[in-house]
């Protein structure tokens, strides 16, 4: 079989062999009418995409098509294709039966995953053996270790049970309760600030599945990739969420225990876990033969291994991206359909993976490789920065131009520690419309690649992306939303800071009656701390931003001390609008920072 696939350059040759790749989902004579009903693959990127060619660009670097299929850096860096998984520390990770069942069906544990079926095409007996193969292969590098059960306390799983469905998680997976059941509202009823949050459009959102975590975890191994879900791929696109690990391990255990369908105090059944071996097992004759069928099947063009020092390769013949062209014939990787192989003109065995694509999907991969082939597509700075909010899934969570935030289905699960209504702000993520205006650089980066929050009334917690990405997300934000009108503007150099701290007290505008301010509690709430606008925001937006705080975030709670430009403060700098804005500036550019994180209401 292998062999047959090593000859299709000479038998194809490379326009014949690009041609396969771009046929629609049919088989050999048609579409097989008693085919099985195959679930497509739906992932969150393409959600967000803005026309059939972006979403076939994001598509390309989901699936990782450039592994396979070479493409020259300006378009490979345009697609960004995410970084292969580092296969070793992944099976690290996993229970022992869990690779010979992912090999056989990819989809049966991983339903939105970017893993393509490459058996599908063999006879069950062979496809048996190969799986055996590889098995012994990857197995020779690990060492399977006995790990003790971990209880799950009837109390940890009821944590779990809420963390997860409160900081975050359910913007990219489905909830498993609705969310009056699991945050227990007084009386079922909703409050002010849900519902509105309610009342937000409802939307058709993909969301990942999370399937039989028993075949795929332990309680230990699940809490470290919570902890760190980057741990086996450089850029994965499942970010750190800043969890604790206790709240980690609380997760875990909710989401290993409910498959059992109540909380064990016995363990989580998984007692056995796979873990890496510094020198590897020796390598027997089935898993010799597995290390071949690595390569062969083209394993290595995702997955890099070093067996004694010597890196192993993909033994796939593939055209470059640029090269593929539409056309018709005998078998596609981009079918939702297993392809068949009666076709005598077809390469005998000719491994081609199924992705369970839908036509859809197929159709704007397609239009994205003609758009390709026509030569680079222009991209805007304002494009890099909505390519990259799409692949990250940062849309999720955040609205910016019109898209993403949580729709009314999950707008629900999004909390509020604070005791009083803040109304949105006090629930759901601040939207980036115009953040590369508002936000200073530094602040920025920091954000994005630490997490960093001054919102302690969140209980959503802010992930972290990868620090490759993070400086060119920073500098590209700040560029698509610059204003030239405000570049000139600079905050006065003389301002009366002293009565800048009037204005903020009780005695002026009452701003430490909600605000934070210098680490201690506001009077009445506690909303962010007003010492960190030194740090982070441009003086052109926050003098604007006091004026008329609604045309910046509609539906705040913030209420204007200027409406229509006339101070609520007569006797303070003869109320000029102007003066006190730039006091209060002054007074905060001298207020003490308090520490990054700032504790939990």
């Amino acid at each position: 079989m292998i062999r047959g696939f090593r000859d299709s350059r000479s038998r194809w040759g490379r326009v014949g062999l690009a041609l396969c790749l771009l046929i629609p989902g049919r088989v050999a004579g048609g579409l097989a009418e008693d085919a099985p009903a195959i679930a497509t693959a739906s992932l969150p990127a393409e959600q967000w995409a803005r026309s059939e060619v972006e979403r076939g660009e994001l598509l390309i670097g989901e699936l990782r098509c450039t592994a396979c299929h070479v493409a020259p850096e300006p378009i490979a860096g345009q697609l960004d294709c995410t970084d292969p998984p580092d296969l070793v520390t992944r099976l690290a990770r996993r229970p022992p039966g869990f690779l010979a069942r992912y090999l056989d069906s990819p989809r049966s544990l991983h339903p939105d995953g970017t893993m393509p079926d490459l058996l599908v095409s063999m006879p069950e007996p062979e496809k048996a053996r190969v799986i055996r193969e590889l098995t012994a292969f990857l197995a020779s590098r690990v060492a399977v270790v006995t790990e003790l059960p971990k209880p799950v306390h009837p109390i940890r799983y009821q944590q779990g049970r809420v963390l997860f469905h409160r900081v975050g998680c359910v913007a990219c997976h489905p909830p498993f309760e609705p969310a009056d059941a699991v945050f227990e509202l007084p009386g079922g009823e909703a409050g002010e600030a849900e519902d509105e949050a309610l009342a937000r459009p409802l939307g058709s959102r993909v969301l990942v599945e999370l399937v039989e975590l028993r075949a795929q975890w332990t309680t230990a191994s699940l809490t470290d990739f919570l902890l760190d879900p980057r741990g086996s791929e450089a850029r994965r696109r499942m970010p750190p969420m800043n969890l604790t690990v206790e709240e980690a391990g609380a997760i875990a255990g909710y989401l290993l225990g409910r498959e059992r369908r109540e909380p064990s105090e016995s363990g989580d059944g998984s007692d056995a876990a796979m873990r890496m071996s510094p020198e590897g097992g020796p390598e027997t004759e089935q898993a010799a033969a597995g290390r071949s069928r690595f390569e062969e099947l083209g394993c290595a063009a995702c997955h890099q291994l070093e067996v004694e020092g010597r890196a192993l390769t993909s033994g796939l013949v593939a055209p470059p991206l640029t090269d593929l062209v539409a056309g018709t014939g005998p078998g596609s990787c981009l079918s939702a359909l297993p392809p068949a192989f009666e076709d005598a003109d077809a390469p005998a065995g000719l491994p081609v993976p199924r992705y369970s694509l839908d036509p859809g999907q197929a159709h704007a991969i397609r239009a994205a490789l003609r758009a390709l082939a026509d030569g680079l597509p222009e991209v805007t700075v304002a494009d890099r920065v909505h390519l990259t909010l799409a692949r990250f899934n940062c849309l999720a969570c955040h609205e910016r131009g019109g898209q993403g935030g949580p729709d009314g289905k999950q707008a629900a699960y999004f909390r509020s520690l604070a005791p009083l209504d803040l109304g949105w702000e006090g629930w759901l993520p601040p939207h980036l419309n115009g953040v590369g205006a508002k936000l200073r650089r530094e602040w920025l980066s920091q954000v994005l690649g630490e997490g960093t929050r001054v919102r302690p009334y969140l209980a959503t917690h802010m992930p972290t992306l990868d620090r490759t990405v993070v400086p060119a997300l920073a500098g590209d934000l700040r560029t698509a939303d610059r204003r030239e009108d405000w570049e000139s503007e600079v905050p006065p150099r003389e301002a009366a800071a002293a009565k800048g701290r009037d204005l903020l007290g009780g005695d002026g505008l009452a701003c430490v009656t909600c605000h934070r301010f210098e680490g201690n509690p506001g009077l009445l709430m506690s909303v962010l701390d007003l010492a960190w606008s030194r740090t982070r925001l441009e003086w052109p937006w926050f003098r604007r931003y006091l004026v008329d705080p609604a045309a910046f975030r509609p539906g705040t709670r913030m209420p204007s001390f200027w409406p229509e430009g006339h101070s609520a403060m007569p006797d303070i700098l003869e109320g000029d609008t102007a003066r006190q804005i730039a006091a209060i500036w002054a007074a905060l550019q001298e207020a003490r920072v308090p520490g990054a994180e700032p504790a939990p209401y």
